[in-house]
C-alpha cells in the first residue's frame, strides 16, 4: 500500500477556482504532487516555467503532438493546453483540466508514466 498511486482529477470550466482547490489539497496534503501541464499562452505575472505550465511557441506544442509526446490536449481561448506524456508521480497526482460540459478520460497510466500509456488524444470526446 505504501507505494500505491492514486489519481485525483479536479475539472471544471475555465474560471470556476480549480487551482484554488488544488492548492487548500496540497496544503493540506503536501504528499500529493500537481502534474504541470504545457502550454502555448503568454506566462501571467508570477508564474514559473515548470511549476504552473511549461510555456511553448505553438510550433513547439505542434512538435509534442507531432512525436506523441502529450497524452491530451485542448485548444482554449486561442491557446493550446495538454498533458505530456510520461509525467511522474513519486506518490500521488492530481490534474486539473478544464471542462467545457463534455465527459472525457485520460488513462491514469499516461499520466503516471506507466505501462500502456497511449499516445496522444484530444481532451474531450463526445
Amino acid at each position: 500500500m505504501a507505494n500505491d498511486k492514486f489519481l485525483f482529477v479536479v475539472s471544471g470550466a475555465a474560471g470556476t477556482g480549480k487551482d484554488s482547490v488544488v492548492k487548500a489539497l496540497r496544503e493540506a496534503h503536501p504528499d500529493i504532487e500537481k502534474t504541470v501541464s504545457a502550454t502555448t499562452r503568454t506566462p501571467r505575472p508570477g508564474e514559473q516555467e515548470g511549476v504552473d505550465y511549461y510555456y511553448r511557441t505553438r510550433e513547439q506544442f505542434q512538435q509534442l503532438l507531432e512525436n506523441d509526446q502529450v497524452v491530451e490536449h485542448n485548444f482554449y481561448n486561442g491557446n493550446y493546453y495538454g498533458t505530456r506524456a510520461g509525467h511522474r508521480c513519486a506518490r500521488r497526482c492530481q490534474y486539473p483540466p478544464d471542462v467545457p460540459g463534455r465527459y472525457h478520460r485520460v488513462p491514469a497510466a499516461a499520466l503516471c508514466g506507466g505501462a500502456g500509456a497511449s499516445p496522444a488524444r484530444p481532451r474531450h470526446r463526445d
